[in-house]
């Protein structure tokens, strides 16, 4: 049977945009309650009148819809507006709340010529054309005359947090830590982790994910040549030679290093391979190399590290790299910590 799909656009003709704003409002300490009908109530007070403002049916965040925007530049006003407003509750009630550097617009999608090339079908079985998918935990433009798809729903990912009676049953442990067990480092690697699951932006989960593996894969040979590496680095600056002979020769030294953290990453993957593949999908387990695999992880840490850009990759490599990351270090921590 053919997938199904619902788009979350009406795809009629029309110049409507529509505006899509995620509100991250959960703080470490304090509880933090937000009533989406009361907050509709009160920003119907304050944005323009010909706008249509709803939240969305989930029960893990509060994300705002709201359409009858005329042009892109109108849904960017409402979106700097809110903006605006959410600092300020931020700033009066102490919590913590994401802030965004901007929308997403639709000319911005990277997935648009690779959805165009498949065929869809709708909730009733109707050939639909999607013209591309999109992210909506994070803030969007959208032009309602186009047929765009919640990667989030093409994916099946479960959106609930909540927590039942299985997920509680599944997390029981057989003993407790022992001392030896868990160390500094690996508790340093545990928190970037669990970092990574909190973040939206996926170029900073995918950076703590790796400063994760990368924290499991050192070991004391790995980090005496590194820091022996640094000592000449710092050594080649009091050398009288060329200034690019030294920049040359400093660059190899980088590449040196990077090609260490490479092998103590693939050395991590060979070493629980067998624990890695059981958490990949059947897709990625023909993909999986412990070598290549933790070759091209580490290229793309090192273009967002030094950029925060994915050169030539697209948004489709960013959220693949991103869940063989995820799953590798998963498979790696339950094998350390016994769970």
């Amino acid at each position: 049977m053919e997938p199904r799909i619902k788009l979350i656009t009406t795809g009629i003709e029309d110049n409507n945009y529509t505006l899509y704003y995620p509100i991250y409002s959960n703080d470490n300490i304090f509880k933090v309650t937000l009533n989406p009908k009361l907050l509709i109530n009160v920003l119907r007070k304050m944005l323009p009148k010909q706008v249509n403002i709803e939240t969305l049916p989930r029960d893990d965040i509060i994300i705002l819809r709201i359409s009858g925007n005329k042009s892109s530049n109108e849904a960017k006003d409402i979106f700097y507006w809110l903006q605006k407003y959410f600092i300020n509750l931020a700033i009066q009630k102490s919590i913590k709340i994401q802030l965004f550097k901007e929308p997403i617009e639709y000319d911005k999608f990277p997935s648009v010529p690779e959805a165009e090339k498949y065929e869809w079908y709708n909730e009733n079985g109707e050939t639909v054309k999607v013209d591309g998918f999109v992210d909506i935990l994070l803030p969007l433009i959208i032009p309602e005359n186009k047929n765009i798809l919640d990667m989030g729903g093409f994916l099946a990912q479960s959106i609930s947090r909540n927590i039942s009676r299985e997920d509680l049953m599944n997390a029981i442990v057989k003993k407790p830590f022992s001392e030896s067990e868990i160390d500094d480092i690996k508790i340093l690697a545990l928190t970037s982790f669990l970092i990574s699951l909190s973040l939206t932006n996926i170029k900073l989960s995918y950076l703590t994910i790796l400063i994760c593996l990368e924290l499991l894969s050192s070991h004391k040979r790995n980090d005496e040549y590194i820091e022996n590496v640094n000592s000449i680095k710092k050594s080649l600056q009091e050398i009288k030679i060329e200034k690019e002979t030294k920049i040359s020769i400093k660059k190899l030294l980088d590449n040196s290093i990077n090609i260490s953290k490479t092998e103590g990453l693939a050395e991590l993957f060979k070493t629980n391979e067998e624990e890695i593949l059981s958490c990949l999908s059947q897709n990625d387990k023909l993909k999986f190399n412990p070598q290549k695999t933790a070759t091209n992880l580490y290229v793309l840490r090192s273009k967002i590290a030094h950029s925060f850009k994915i050169g030539s990759l697209t948004q489709d490599d960013l959220y693949e790299a991103h869940r063989i990351a995820k799953a590798c270090a998963t498979a790696i921590l339950k094998k350390i910590l016994d769970i």
